[in-house]
């Protein structure tokens, strides 16, 4: 990655790279649609059909692995820091909106988040108050 962060074009490939555990679920989720061993689905599926339930049982667990919730929630500071404009508007839509709105889950996750992800965070909650 270099100093402009991640780019839209290929964040599902980063995805896969920093979660390798998160095969298993695209190949559940796309393998009947997909030929995995060439091509990955476009970013809003990756990350809102597949991360997105990742992120939700970690939440949602009394026994969470709070390694994984860090490397998630590192992962998406430097979603919500890229340069592109487009990554920030997918953290917004794919993972954000829902969480922001889940009280519990938003509580638990929180901590974990970066400054970044929380400003996103508080400006959905404003923008639909």
């Amino acid at each position: 990655m270099n100093q402009e962060g991640f780019k839209y074009d290929g964040i599902q490939n980063a995805l896969t790279e920093r979660f390798p555990e998160i095969w298993p679920r695209i190949e559940r989720a796309f393998g009947s649609y997909y030929d995995l061993d060439h091509e990955l689905p476009e970013a809003y599926p990756t990350l809102e059909d597949v991360f997105k339930s990742m992120i939700w049982e970690q939440l949602d667990q009394l026994g969470a692995d709070i390694s994984l919730l860090n490397r998630i929630f590192k992962f998406l500071e430097e979603m919500a820091e890229s340069q592109d404009p487009e990554v920030p508007n997918l953290l917004w839509i794919a993972i954000l909106e829902r969480l922001a709105f889940n009280k519990n889950r938003l509580a638990r996750a929180w901590t974990h988040m970066g400054e970044a992800t929380k400003q996103l965070a508080l400006e959905i909650i404003k923008a639909r108050s």
